[in-house]
Formats: C-alpha cells, sequence, structure tokens
C-alpha cells in the first residue's frame, strides 16, 4: 500500500509539468489584447489584405481576410475596429465585386468619383492612377496603419495629456 504522502509530491509535479508546458507556448504567453497580441493580429490582418488585393485573380483571399478581421474585432479598440471595417469594405470592394450589393458598389463608385481628376496624370500616362483600385486601398489601408499605430504606442501615462498634444508626442515616435 502507498504512502498518502507520495501522491501529494506527484501532484504537485503533474501540476509543475503543465506549468511549464503551457509557459514554454507562445499562445499562452500573449492573453487577447495586450499589445504584443493586437500587433501580431493587425500584421496577419494587413497581410490578408494585401494578398486578397494583389492576388485576386489567382487566389480567394477573402475568407482569410474575414479571419484575421474577427480577430482584429476580438482583441482592439473601437476606433481600430471602425478602421478595419473600413479597410475590409475597400477589400471587398476591390477584391470580390459581388460580395457587396449594388447599392454599395453605388457608394464606392461616387466615392471615387468625388477625387479631383488629375489631368497631369491623364496626359503623361493616359489614365488617372488616383482612381485606380489598388491606389484606394493603399489609401485605406494607409488610414488602418496610422490609427493601429497609435493604438499600439499608447501607454497609460499618455491619458493625462490633452489629445492633440498626445497625437502629435505618439506620431513623432
Amino acid at each position: 500500500m502507498p504512502e498518502p504522502t507520495s501522491a501529494i509530491p506527484m501532484a504537485a509535479l503533474r501540476q509543475l509539468v503543465s506549468m511549464a508546458q503551457a509557459a514554454a507556448s507562445p499562445v499562452t504567453l500573449v492573453k487577447h489584447g495586450r499589445r504584443e497580441d493586437r500587433a501580431m493580429a493587425y500584421d496577419r490582418f494587413l497581410k490578408a489584405c494585401a494578398g486578397a488585393v494583389r492576388n485576386r485573380s489567382t487566389t480567394d483571399g477573402v475568407a482569410e481576410v474575414w479571419s484575421t478581421w474577427q480577430a482584429v474585432n476580438l482583441r482592439s479598440a473601437k476606433k481600430v475596429r471602425k478602421a478595419a471595417s473600413d479597410l475590409v469594405d475597400r477589400v471587398y470592394a476591390t477584391a470580390d465585386a459581388g460580395a457587396h450589393g449594388e447599392g454599395q458598389r453605388w457608394i464606392f463608385d461616387a466615392e471615387e468619383q468625388d477625387y479631383l481628376p488629375r489631368t497631369d496624370l491623364e496626359e503623361e500616362l493616359g489614365v488617372d492612377l488616383s482612381k485606380d483600385e489598388e491606389v484606394l486601398f493603399m489609401h485605406a489601408m494607409r488610414s488602418f496603419v496610422e490609427i493601429a499605430r497609435m493604438d499600439l504606442l499608447e501607454r497609460w501615462w499618455h491619458w493625462p495629456m490633452p489629445g492633440p498634444l498626445r497625437r502629435r508626442y505618439l506620431a513623432s515616435r
């Protein structure tokens, strides 16, 4: 018959081994919503969006965009989620024209016509590249990157600063 004290160290040893294995896994080291986790989600999201737009003729990357967008929605603040949804709308309009209804496509066409025509580009290149789908995608991507960068740079001691001063300070970093 085993002694009752020998079972206690084995249980403790099993717990220590499981804690060591969990600590060695990078997934458990980073918790949802932490800066490193958000940075990883933003990186995956940007890569999926760029892949869906650039490789739209060969592969359908919209599923990857959707899954990484949900990862961003799980982890980020409201302003980043808004910028991400704007970027996803632009990706859908560019990579998968059937993802939006006729009304949304009409809105995107109206937004594209709001840009002033660049006659100098039309004379030099034959086409106005400022209305190109990929150029409009890059504008949406740039605005998402700026907002996500500010989100990742903010620390708790920045909040007492007034808004314009805080944004200027973070933009200079």
